[in-house]
């Protein structure tokens, strides 16, 4: 839930996030009618097929965790917003605590690095997620696609497509050989700067 709350507040059209929130939000029944009109209407955004009422909630729970993060008080109102999302309060606020004082004890800063939180995981994994920089290691056929390169499958160019598209800035990929992957050939030249 979270994750879609926090997509959908950078971007309140952004389809994934509507997804997630809708499939938590909505009863079983009503989400599969969702996700069918998206089909069924020409591709339309799960965004544009949200009530308005769904939406105007998700709004509120928006805002009190927005108010929540900047550590603004909350009333009754916004307790009750909490409870219907069936977060743990603790973690929540432990973690807006934890990132608003910053509290890596001085001996094990580096003060020449910033606060950078890295994730690392696996293409599947990271389905949902984003990041200012994405790194893609291994991103050679051997690795990403495996001993058949010429049996290149819906599920490899789905992983492929689902790795590129996790960075908001920048996608670095890193090759161990020399060749170019398959899947390099697929981005516009004019996007690519190659480093060695």
């Amino acid at each position: 839930m979270t994750d879609g709350l926090r997509l959908l507040s950078e971007e309140r059209e952004c389809n994934l996030g509507w997804r997630i929130v809708a499939k938590i939000l909505l009863d079983k029944e009503r989400f599969e009618s969702l996700l069918k009109e998206t089909v069924a209407n020409g591709a339309k955004g799960i965004h544009e097929l949200i009530s308005a009422e769904l939406k105007s909630r998700v709004e509120e729970m928006i805002s009190v965790l927005k108010r929540l993060k900047k550590f603004k008080p909350i009333d009754e109102d916004h307790l009750r917003v909490l409870k219907g999302m069936n977060l743990d309060l603790l973690e929540v606020v432990g973690a807006a605590l934890t990132d608003k004082l910053d509290l890596v004890p001085p001996a094990k800063r580096d003060p020449g690095v910033r606060k950078i939180h890295i994730k690392t995981t696996t293409i599947q994994s990271s389905k949902g997620l984003s990041a200012d920089f994405v790194f893609i290691t291994h991103f050679d056929d051997r690795f990403f696609i495996g001993a058949e390169k010429n049996m290149l499958t819906d599920r490899h160019i789905c992983n492929f497509l689902v790795a590129l598209s996790r960075a908001r800035n920048r996608v670095i990929l890193v090759s161990s050989i020399n060749e170019d992957p398959i899947f390099l050939k697929w981005i516009d030249p004019q996007r690519i700067e190659h480093t060695t």
